[in-house]
């Protein structure tokens, strides 16, 4: 969790996706193509490998390019995709998942940016697009003033300590962007962008449970509902 610089507003700034030790295994490798249809995207990384490509239709892609519409969900393969479009950048969250036989779904989550005007070029020259991702270690400014009487609660507890620890690093990755903090429920948060690209959204609360070794573990864990 990043340092709180002004006491007055409790403000939560440079939250940090994952440790800067980890240095170039943050970075993403970038593969578009297209085929006239679609546009496919692969990434790679040091720190997670491969997950395939995802494929999505030429049309959603140019309406978010050439700015008539500002967000983007989709489907394939199992995995999913939320795009907005802001400033002439593309904002990609991937969901990559992975069936198993017990009916559960596990995955991770994969964020990273692209410039509009690239993303065009591979769509007017066909020619494929192969970039480095860089995140940059100042996400997203969260102003937490009007929601501190939750956090103070959450503090007491040693897990949701933990689990609003994590999400603090993880669910706001968005440079440049400034989220507003609100109580809601018991030990879940309403939130408002100053980008507005998702305007709103809920950090919610959930519980579930985990196997390790073949025992079964209870785990709790933020998400962002937009």
């Amino acid at each position: 969790m990043g340092g709180i610089r002004k006491p007055g507003n409790r403000e939560i700034c440079n939250c940090q996706y994952d440790d800067l030790r980890d240095g170039i295994r943050r970075h993403i490798l970038v593969k578009v193509e297209t085929d006239g249809n679609h546009l496919s995207f692969s990434t790679f990384s040091p720190e997670r490998g491969s997950h395939g490509r995802f494929l999505i239709q030429v049309e959603k892609i140019r309406e978010l390019v050439e700015e008539k519409a500002y967000s983007l969900c989709d489907m394939d393969c199992g995995n999913h995709v939320y795009i907005w479009s802001h400033k002439g950048i593309l904002r990609f969250t991937f969901d990559w998942l992975s069936a198993y036989g017990d009916g559960t779904l596990k995955g991770i989550r994969q964020h990273l940016e692209l410039p509009a005007e690239k993303v065009i070029s591979v769509l007017v020259t066909g020619k494929p697009l192969h970039t480095v991702y860089r995140p940059d270690s100042s996400q997203a400014c969260i102003l937490s003033g009007r929601a501190i009487k939750v956090i103070r609660e959450i503090l007491k507890d040693k897990r949701k300590k933990r689990a609003f620890s994590k999400a603090m690093r993880d669910c706001f990755q968005w440079r440049g962007d400034t989220v507003s903090l609100y109580p809601d429920s018991r030990y879940s948060f309403y939130f408002r962008t100053a980008s507005g690209f998702p305007s709103n959204g809920g950090l919610i609360l959930h519980e579930d449970a985990v196997r390790v070794r073949g025992s079964m573990f209870p785990k709790l864990y933020y998400g962002v509902h937009t």
